[in-house]
């Protein structure tokens, strides 16, 4: 929340109106922006755009219920925010239908005092602070699962879960597509030389060069230390892998200039193309590996094609 709070009242009655903001500017001076709606239907719009830190909502108004109101409320922005609901009669069967559909509170018009007012709304923004607190970090564990947190590119599983997507999309559509495995030559010595700082900027640099040269469809990700991932989606010849795989190697060459050093490194690529050199995620990144492992030892070779010939029998 920010340092001024914005209340939206939902409230066709003007004595009701004036009531709360009294009640309002006595509790809160003026950190307190209020924004009043006669109709529920200017109101849904108005939470369409905005936002707001609690709702105050009558339910008998003009154009529907607060129970309707509700309803249309959990489709906006403002699905989250506290609603506190204002009544002139007393239903326990409202009580417990509103309730249901996620009201904070629930006030007898007749029965509210200032101090009770101001200890509703009170609570419904220290609720609604801590509901966005535990929001941000659900959101940050959830992502801190699913990337790396160096790179910023996807891990390991998340890679391992688009790249199922992709194959199975493949195998539908009967297409081909190329699993790309990546080792950084050189990388140990650099990290080595110039220390982790550098060597931690270095693998960034790396991932953002090497995004630059894919397609928005493409996937790449980070398998840990100096290893990354690459998948090619609806490649229309084999030989694209091969293509991509080589502007990857160029990319990687050019010095890197970090925290004033110049940085030379290298890359061993791996290919494993779907459905070729294997049917499953599993024999194409194992392929991939072991194609990669070829290109590493053998002299002056960068890229790999994985050679089914070679395979065990």
């Amino acid at each position: 929340m920010s340092d001024i709070l914005k209340l939206l009242i939902i409230e066709d009655n003007p004595a009701d109106q004036f009531l709360y903001k009294r009640y309002l500017k006595r509790i809160f001076g003026d950190t307190v922006n209020c924004i009043y709606s006669e109709t529920a239907t200017n109101a849904i719009e108005y939470l369409s755009n905005e936002s707001v830190d609690c709702i105050l909502l009558d339910y008998q108004l003009p154009d529907m219920t607060g129970i309707d109101c509700l309803k249309k409320i959990a489709d906006t922005k403002a699905q989250s925010t506290p609603v506190i609901l204002l009544t002139g009669q007393g239903s326990e069967k409202i009580a417990v239908e509103v309730l249901k559909l996620g009201v904070y509170d629930y006030l007898i018009k007749n029965e509210i005092s200032e101090e009770l007012f101001k200890r509703t709304i009170i609570k419904a923004l220290k609720q609604s602070s801590a509901n966005l607190e535990n929001k941000k970090e659900e959101q940050k564990i959830r992502y801190l699962a699913h990337h790396d947190v160096l790179t910023k590119l996807p891990n390991r599983f998340n890679f391992e879960q688009s790249a199922l997507r992709a194959l199975a999309r493949a195998k539908r559509h009967e297409r081909t597509l190329s699993i790309l495995l990546i080792d950084l030559n050189k990388f140990k010595e650099a990290n080595d030389t110039y220390g982790h700082l550098v060597g931690d900027l270095l693998l960034q640099e790396t991932a953002t060069r090497f995004k630059a040269e894919l397609r928005a469809e493409d996937s790449i990700a980070r398998l840990g230390g100096d290893e990354f991932i690459i998948l090619l989606e609806e490649i229309a010849q084999s030989e694209h892998a091969s293509i991509v795989a080589k502007r990857l190697v160029e990319t990687i060459k050019k010095p890197f200039i970090l925290e004033g050093n110049q940085v030379c490194i290298g890359a061993s690529i791996g290919i494993a193309i779907y459905p070729v050199h294997g049917e499953n995620l599993n024999e194409l990144m194992s392929h991939a590996d072991e194609a990669m492992y070829e290109a590493k030892k053998t002299k002056n070779k960068d890229i790999q094609l994985y050679n089914i010939e070679n395979t065990p029998k």
